[in-house]
């Protein structure tokens, strides 16, 4: 299970529901071995500044390849035993940068 703090692939749901975008995401939810579900924030490579966003810095750590932003207002609740996967190095390159 995904711990606290981590960054898992998914499909993360359009606001209207009308479909969804493979994209990474931060977990924020905690207990993770004891529930089903994981609560998650939007992550995007388009860098953005509010009070409602928090940069995220390429590491080792994280896995980032580029800076993104974390969205604190874009959140999701995922049934994580079939939409969440660690991510790849390509899976968190924003489109047009070759990895």
């Amino acid at each position: 299970m995904f711990a606290f703090g981590s960054i898992v692939l998914t499909r993360f749901p359009f606001t209207d529901l009308s479909g969804d975008k493979r994209r990474p995401a931060l977990v924020v939810s905690r207990d993770n071995q004891r529930r089903a579900d994981l609560v998650v924030c939007f992550i995007t490579s388009v860098l953005r500044t509010g009070p409602d966003m928090a940069p995220i810095a390429p590491s080792p750590g994280t896995g980032l390849k580029v800076p993104f932003v974390v969205r604190f207002d874009k959140l999701a609740t995922l049934d994580c035993g079939f939409q969440c996967k660690p991510p790849t190095y390509s899976d968190l390159m924003p489109p047009g940068v070759p990895t």
